[in-house]
Order: structure tokens, then C-alpha cells, then sequence
């Protein structure tokens, strides 16, 4: 489906002071960059010494093998959260 969301993406949500969003805006417009894609280099840079271990990495391919079955949004949950044990819906 075209309109399908891409199984291996997650939406993150957040609320931030708005000259941080001004600001973020205008970097991007500058760089010629949509704002989730200049949001993403970012993130992506900051959390580049984080190291993921093998259930982070499992935890991931579940979430993505649920969305691409369901076509919906899946959150990634990771193990030792309260709602790790996840139901099929």
C-alpha cells in the first residue's frame, strides 16, 4: 500500500520550548532538509555511543515484523519494561 507507514520507522512525540522549534525550523529550511529528516540526523549523532545489545536488537525486529503484518504502528518495547509481554492483536 502506498500509503502505508514504513514498518521499520516509529513516530516519536515530544513537546520542546517553541525557539527550539523555531530554531530547528529555520536550520532545516536552511540546510533544504524536511524537519523529521534534519530531527533525525540530529537524534541519530547524539545517540551515536549508545550501543544496543542483542535484545534491543530483537525487540526491534519484533516490533518491525508486527507492524509490517498489521500495517500498523508499533511501538518498540524493550525488555525489562512493565509492558514488555506483548499480545498479538
Amino acid at each position: 500500500m502506498a500509503d502505508m507507514h514504513s514498518p521499520d520507522k516509529e513516530p516519536l512525540s515530544f513537546q520542546a520550548p517553541r525557539t527550539t522549534v523555531v530554531s530547528l525550523k529555520k536550520e532545516a529550511r536552511r540546510l533544504g532538509l524536511p524537519l523529521s529528516v534534519h530531527l533525525t540526523r540530529i537524534l541519530a549523532a547524539e545517540t551515536s555511543h549508545i550501543e544496543l545489545n542483542e535484545d534491543d536488537y530483537q525487540a526491534i525486529k519484533e516490533a518491525t515484523a508486527l507492524a509490517r503484518k498489521t500495517g500498523k504502528r508499533i511501538a518498540t518495547v524493550l525488555p525489562g519494561t512493565a509492558s514488555h509481554s506483548r499480545k498479538n492483536p
